[in-house]
């Protein structure tokens, strides 16, 4: 049913720490990657190392200043036809994860969410929380969720639009708006964004959506969808899918205090207006993916962080109530480091899947990779 053809590098460089990737497939054939480089400094480093210093090579900035979006586009053979691209910048900031749809009216949606990083030491004398890297040298600053839009298959974006305000949000300074990391969707009467940030009522982070009326141009915050009252899991990096019978699906990362990520689902049917209590099913991953396949069944996809580190699926029922007897997929098995995941499923055809992720080999070079399915 589901078959492993290969796996293929999509972008690789030792000067940069790739990573968050999203693709959507253009009208004419081609795939557009966007994706999160920051720096690897790891590059530089001389070639004789002292014992105390070789814990350098195993060095992961998830904190660079200066990560931006980048995009290529390939061809259907997966060879590149532009370079990458460092998409527009706000130059307060930098960006975060990258998430996209393509809408009806043809146009391309990127939503993301960005940091303003500052020397650690403003950190204690600010309005708002800023979170310090693990070094305690340097603080960011929550900035925002925020959108784009292309009308020309990517060739050129609007500037950042941030969202509207979340109430109670916590952690954002001048804009606060919610995290987008998760597939947004079209429904018969609007674009639904999922979002996640802390909210008053709880000490851990809740997902809610965004709602638009006219393809992405405004936008209302609408109330959180899933939250833990008891504090014990962090829901993030919700993922929306929409059933044939009209059902609304939140795959949800929740992370326990442990740092331990899990599958949560919560579902709508009356267009995001009402949610069901959420449901832990206790499946490890991170996080989760979901993409309608030719016959209306679903391939749900995550990262895996435990050994044997990897990406892993699942083929769900078109209702997507099989959940917790589905067979698990191993899609890959052979990174040599946790750092890996964060998977973006595309559908090429009737029959080829591309799940594209980022990936961390025997070189500990984090790379944007995928592997190419045939489902039948």
């Amino acid at each position: 049913m589901l078959k492993k053809i290969k796996d293929i590098i999509l972008y690789k460089d030792k000067r940069f720490y790739s990573t968050f990737p999203a693709t959507v497939k253009l009208d004419n054939g081609n795939i557009l990657l966007a994706f999160r480089r920051g720096r690897d400094f790891r590059h530089l480093l001389r070639e004789d190392l002292p014992e105390d210093s070789k814990k350098l090579l195993h060095y992961a900035d998830h904190g660079d200043g200066r990560a931006q979006l980048n995009q290529i586009i390939f061809d259907k053979h997966f060879k590149p036809v532009t370079a990458v691209t460092t998409l527009p910048i706000d130059p307060e900031v930098h960006d975060q994860d990258a998430s996209l749809i393509i809408l009806k009216n043809k146009s391309i949606m990127l939503g993301s969410f960005a940091w303003y990083p500052m020397p650690s030491i403003f950190a204690d004398s600010l309005e708002h929380n800023a979170v310090r890297t693990k070094n305690k040298e340097q603080a960011f600053l929550f900035w925002g969720g925020n959108i784009r839009l292309s009308e020309d298959n990517g060739k050129t974006w609007s500037p950042h639009r941030y969202l509207p305000v979340y109430p109670g949000d916590k952690t954002a300074y001048n804009r606060p708006t919610g995290a987008i990391r998760g597939q947004a969707i079209e429904t018969e009467n609007s674009l639904l964004l999922p979002a996640y940030a802390d909210h008053p009522k709880a000490s851990m982070t809740c997902c809610f959506f965004y709602r638009s009326l006219d393809s992405g141009k405004t936008w209302e915050c609408e109330d959180p969808i899933a939250c833990d009252k008891p504090n014990e899991l962090a829901f993030t990096e919700p993922s929306f899918h929409q059933c044939p019978s009209g059902k609304i699906v939140a795959f949800i990362r929740a992370n326990d205090r442990e740092y331990n990520s899990m599958l949560v689902t919560t579902d709508s049917v009356d267009d995001g207006k009402t949610w069901s209590p959420w449901i832990n099913h206790k499946i490890t991953g991170c996080p989760f993916h979901p993409l309608k396949l030719p016959d209306n069944r679903v391939l749900l996809t995550y990262g895996y962080r435990e050994k044997p580190f990897g990406i892993r699926a699942r083929i769900l029922d078109p209702e997507c109530n099989n959940i917790k007897n589905s067979e698990e997929i191993i899609i890959r098995d052979d990174g040599t480091h946790g750092d890996v995941g964060y998977p973006w499923a595309t559908l090429l055809n009737e029959h080829q899947i591309l799940v594209t992720y980022y990936f961390t080999g025997e070189d500990s070079i984090r790379h944007i990779a995928a592997t190419l399915l045939n489902y039948n």
